[in-house]
């Protein structure tokens, strides 16, 4: 339905966020086969069952996010592909749900003419986010906003992470 609206020039901006509490968070305890929903897979203290299902369900979203960038790169748009044209970010609120910790947050960028095939580091130590916000500076300067500063950034480029 996203790439549809894309595709469409329905919207130009999508928020896709899973539901993961009340009737909706069965389908984690369905989709897993476990007692536990997605909030205390999230919160696992290190035990093995529940990071072995975490992983399940981290290969069931990217498998999931894999035929959505499939299903972008079908769509011939101008020169390129609707996903050429799209930025699609795919990532976390934290680093470890577990710790509540913002460190090493994971977001995996695709599309938007960006040079991708590689791992960029894109945090700084500590509580030192300013190059994470840096990397929001660019794709703001992809989709021409006027956009200088993002939260904690310092102005400068994430390093690895560039034009195509």
């Amino acid at each position: 339905m996203i790439a549809l609206a894309f595709q469409t020039d329905s919207t130009r901006v999508v928020s896709h966020i899973p539901r993961t509490e009340g009737d909706e968070a069965r389908c984690y305890t369905y989709l897993t086969g476990s007692k536990w929903d997605l909030h205390s897979i999230t919160h696992h203290n290190e035990e093995e069952a529940k990071l072995v299902l975490w992983r399940q369900l981290d290969s069931l979203y990217l498998a999931e996010w894999a035929y959505f960038l499939g299903k972008l790169k079908e769509v011939k748009e101008g020169d390129g592909t609707l996903l050429d044209n799209t930025i699609v970010m795919a990532g976390s609120n934290l680093g470890n749900a577990s710790a509540h910790s913002t460190r090493d947050i994971p977001l995996i960028v695709a599309g938007g003419g960006f040079r991708h095939g590689k791992h960029v580091v894109a945090g700084g130590k500590g509580n030192d986010n300013a190059r994470f916000a840096n990397l929001f500076v660019q794709i703001a300067h992809r989709m021409d906003v006027g956009l200088e500063k993002f939260g904690s950034s310092n102005g400068r480029s994430v390093k690895g992470f560039e034009l195509a």
